[in-house]
């Protein structure tokens, strides 16, 4: 036990790391370390238009009065950039069955952070995004608390700014137009039913999908800082089963190996993808449109993330 000490560099899915390994007799060896994945970004691009959020036209209306007021020029695509944050712990046992020790099986547990990725629309795009919430909060306003308008679109010490009644009016019949292509019903419900649909599905948003829990609409907007943000989460603690093959670079010194590892770290289950309102879009949305939705079907089959490792060793104390 103990009689040497195996110092590696590795590389492969899990990221770039350092381990440490020691025999705990003549067919089990001790292997901890540390991975962490290098820092790269990954751009996801779709029309500022977004189809069901916003028709060409009145985005060219919006585009056209934002830069107006703010001297902003609006983009024509949002860009959302995924950064990973893959850091991982692991102890593991490794069993060489064979004499040579060539061959070796590895279990263990890999310990990290539940956040493997982070996702958030450019700097870009901010503009766009908060010429979005400008108009929502114009709808908002035209809507009123009460649902007969009149809501004061700012408001500072003595300085207060309404809408043009003609603006409000149609931003107010715009708002029934929304809502009425997700409640087929609300002809039929009381003004203070059609009041609140209205400050829910009157305002642009993108129509992701559809609530698990009762079927309504899963409706997306931009938070308060113009943003579009999401993390995808994970387990802290993965169990961990390898299949390994290596030997000596040198035939007259075991000083220096090398070994390539492959093997399976279980999640438990499909990643949680936390967009920035708090819903978990992989479990708690259904029928998923478009890119995401095309990202979240791949990310479902991804219970158990595959491990490929190509190890550089050093060994001490031979």
């Amino acid at each position: 036990m103990f009689t040497h000490l195996d110092v590696s560099l590795t590389g492969g899915s899990d990221g770039m790391g350092l381990d440490l390994a020691t025999p705990l007799g003549d067919y089990l060896h001790l292997r901890t370390g540390f991975s962490l994945m290098p820092y790269f970004e990954k751009t996801l691009s779709y029309p500022a238009s977004m189809g069901d959020m916003i028709s060409q036209e009145r985005y060219d209306q919006l585009s056209g009065v934002f830069q107006q007021v703010t001297g902003c020029q609006l983009v024509d695509r949002v860009d959302m950039v995924a950064r990973p944050t893959f850091a991982n712990y692991k102890l593991l046992m490794d069993v060489y069955p064979f004499e040579k020790k060539n061959f070796y099986f590895s279990a263990g547990v890999y310990v990290g952070n539940s956040t493997i990725a982070k996702v958030s629309s450019t700097a870009e795009a901010v503009p766009t995004m908060m010429a979005l919430n400008i108009f929502n909060r114009m709808i908002d306003c035209a809507i009123g608390e009460d649902g007969e308008g009149g809501g004061t679109f700012i408001e500072y010490g003595d300085f207060s700014l309404a809408l043009n009644p003609e603006i409000e009016d149609k931003l107010y019949n715009l708002s029934i137009e929304r809502t009425k292509e997700y409640v087929k019903d609300f002809d039929d419900l009381s003004f203070e039913e059609q009041t609140a649909l209205l400050h829910q599905y009157g305002k642009y948003s993108v129509q992701l999908g559809n609530r698990v829990s009762d079927g309504s609409p899963y409706l997306l907007s931009p938070d308060e800082h113009g943003m579009i943000t999401m993390e995808v989460k994970t387990n802290q603690y993965k169990p961990y089963f390898g299949l390994g093959y290596g030997g000596s670079l040198s035939r007259k010194s075991d000083s220096y190996r090398i070994s390539f590892e492959c093997g399976a770290m279980y999640w438990g289950d499909s990643p949680k993808i936390i967009m920035h309102d708090g819903t978990d879009i992989m479990h708690d949305v259904t029928n998923l449109n478009g890119k995401i939705g095309e990202y979240c079907d791949i990310a479902r089959r991804f219970q158990v993330f595959p491990i490929v490792n190509l190890r550089l060793t050093h060994r001490f104390f031979l």
